[in-house]
């Protein structure tokens, strides 16, 4: 592998990792500091939230610019810059909605995601895209154990720097400032946009045709020519793209809604505290991170569709046994929780962290491989604004139903809508594949008809007498 690649990679496998840090050192105090400026519990919500929109609204942005200046370092530097000022304001916050703000502008720089998937879809081939895409979805993962760690010294700091107090819950900020001001260095130092130039895929096959070996041929069959710009119609509203949009926002609205529930619903059932949750998220990530490396190795012999199929099967049935024992917990009044009901939620964890990157990583590879190479920032955008839109209503709908009542409903929901999209992949599971074999597969097909038709025409030609015979003529 060459020198600038791997600098590339670490660079940009670095603003992963700490998207996942930022996460995971911001939202254990983030209900603290709000408590600060007496702030009404929803507004929490509405804090987390507003990181997500600001983020989907820019990342179509961020990706049509760099479709047109090819530069993922531009928006990349840019991106950390309103990182770098979000996480500044957040030190100096003198109110709740000055805390909202500085999350806003902090997940504006959040989106700039949808450059660095756009750079990876141009610079690898589609039999390594998944097993690359793994690798960086899973780095985000890695940051959400890392993260933690912080915490431990940041929830002893008390100082002041001129005027502004640096404590338990302004130093996250300052922390991530200063991080992300190191990684805009290490960008300006070390990375250099690296344009893969387009060149047009030509692929050639001989084909043989049938009969005597003199009369063997062969023909160079053009698979890709010249793309011709698409509209949005044509690029997205297209059944094999609709699917994979379909299940970023699905399995994003699930995860996300659960992910939300499961505090509440470990104090339901089993009265824990925030250090046995932490113990829960930390063995959950990482499940999640195995899960991500043997998907990695399995992408090398499995189709995308395949895996994804896998996962989806696997997500029916998570969603399925915890409808079944949360309505099986409502149906029952106990007066205590059953002995029964923490193996059952642990594998219904254990079972939802390994689907998730079965579905999660294949669809956001094949999104990839089934829309246009030439725009393939702006359509990452695209997907990620769909998955904006999950991490919004996700938490939304999951937390007014953490109740005994609630919990079959939301699960019965989440059930209902994972089996729609398994059902989805299934009927679409022909089209689901990148547009390059799909060509393929059409250009030899419709050359090979080409071709038996010629010998048809040749065999007929043969087998016709050189003069035709007179036509009797009619005397009336």
């Amino acid at each position: 592998m060459a020198r600038q690649t791997i600098i590339r990679n670490i660079c940009m496998g670095l603003f992963f990792f700490l998207s996942g840090v930022e996460y995971a050192v911001i939202l254990p105090t983030l209900n603290g500091y709000l408590k600060t400026f007496d702030a009404e519990q929803a507004f929490l919500g509405i804090v987390m939230s507003s990181f997500s929109f600001s983020g989907l609204i820019a990342a179509p942005i961020y990706g049509k610019i760099t479709d047109k200046t090819k530069s993922t370092k531009l928006c990349v530097i840019i991106g950390n810059g309103f990182e770098i000022v979000g996480n500044l304001l957040y030190v100096v916050s003198w109110n709740k909605y000055v805390v909202l703000g500085a999350r806003l502008i902090a997940g504006i720089g959040s989106g700039v995601a949808s450059s660095i998937f756009g750079m990876i879809s141009r610079t690898t081939r589609e039999d390594e895209r998944t097993a690359v895409f793994s690798l960086f979805m899973s780095l985000r993962q890695i940051g959400l154990i890392v993260g933690p760690a912080f915490n431990l010294f940041l929830h002893s700091l008390d100082f002041k720097i001129g005027r502004v107090t640096v404590n338990e819950f302004t130093s996250p900020g300052l922390l991530m400032a200063v991080i992300w001001l190191l990684h805009t260095i290490i960008l300006l130092v070390l990375y250099r946009d690296v344009e893969k130039k387009s060149q047009t895929s030509i692929t050639q096959y001989s084909e043989i045709s049938p009969g005597d070996n003199n009369r063997r041929r062969a023909r160079t069959i053009s698979i890709f020519g010249n793309h011709e710009p698409k509209t949005f119609v044509k690029e997205f509203l297209r059944e094999e793209v609709i699917v994979c949009l379909t299940a970023t926002f699905m399995v994003m609205f699930a995860q996300t809604g659960l992910e939300t529930a499961c505090t509440p619903m470990t104090l339901l059932f089993f009265n824990w505290n925030s250090l046995q949750n932490s113990y829960l998220f930390c063995g959950a990530a990482a499940v999640v991170v195995i899960s991500f490396m043997v998907l990695g190795k399995l992408s090398k012999k499995y189709s995308d569709r395949s895996m994804m199929m896998c996962g989806c099967i696997g997500m029916v049935v998570c969603y399925a046994t915890m409808t079944t024992y949360t309505f099986a917990y409502y149906m029952v009044d106990y007066s205590t929780t059953p002995i029964w009901v923490l193996p059952i939620f642990m594998i219904t964890v254990v079972m939802l962290t390994t689907s998730v990157p079965f579905v999660w990583v294949p669809h956001a590879a094949l999104f990839s491989k089934v829309t246009s190479r030439e725009t393939q920032a702006f359509n990452q955008g695209i997907r990620i604004v769909a998955m904006g839109f999950g991490q919004i209503l996700g938490p939304i709908w999951a937390s007014s139903l953490v109740t005994r009542t609630g919990l079959p409903i939301m699960g019965f929901v989440d059930f209902l809508l994972i089996l729609m999209l398994t059902v989805m992949s299934a009927l679409s599971y022909k089209k689901l594949k990148p547009i390059q074999s799909r060509t393929a597969h059409d250009s030899i097909s419709s050359a090979t008809n080409n071709h038996e038709d010629e010998e048809a025409r040749s065999d007929e030609d043969e087998s016709r007498p050189l003069l035709k015979p007179k036509q009797p003529v009619s005397i009336n």
